[in-house]
């Protein structure tokens, strides 16, 4: 296979299936706890490989907040249907590839924030690790974000058990 491995679970087929099941599955459990999620959050082009595809298979409309490097023809940061505007309390997952230093975090978190100012975040899914972060070092990072508003004192969060060395 010819990508990053953190990307394989969205990349390669088999794995693909595997990584938006276990996702959907987590998305349902969340809501039979927490209620109607208003929109799953992704950035870059990591959360676009199985962002879109969780969207239409849970019905949940896409946010999708640019990375700071992307060179595009829109200007804006963050894109989302207006449809998004009319919810009252926003709920929200973010759905990402990995953690590493939390920064991709703050910059949803900061993005989400501006656009969607009383939002509350209900979990953070993510798809893949990198081989040396523990669960308890992605759950510290995770808690250390101060741009997401959590709606628990304590966020759902999904670590996968594929690793990676990149």
């Amino acid at each position: 296979m010819s990508c990053a491995n953190y990307l394989r679970p969205a990349l390669r087929l088999e794995d693909r299936r595997e990584c938006v099941d276990s996702i959907v599955k987590e998305i349902q459990d969340i809501q039979n706890r927490d209620g109607k999620i208003d929109f799953i959050a992704v950035i870059g082009v990591s959360g676009l490989l199985i962002g879109p595809i969780i969207s239409y298979l849970t019905n949940i409309p896409l946010v999708v907040v640019r990375s700071n490097d992307n060179k595009s023809h829109s200007s804006r940061t963050v894109e989302y249907d207006s449809s998004i505007n009319s919810f009252r309390t926003k709920k929200y997952v973010i759905i990402d590839d990995l953690v590493d230093s939390g920064a991709t975090l703050e910059r949803i978190g900061a993005e989400i924030d501006e656009s969607f100012p009383k939002a509350k975040c209900l979990g953070i899914l993510f798809y893949s690790r990198l081989f040396w972060m523990t669960d308890e070092k992605i759950r510290n990072t995770v808690k250390a974000v101060k741009s997401i508003r959590f709606f628990h004192n304590v966020p759902h969060i999904m670590i996968p058990n594929n690793c990676t060395e990149e």
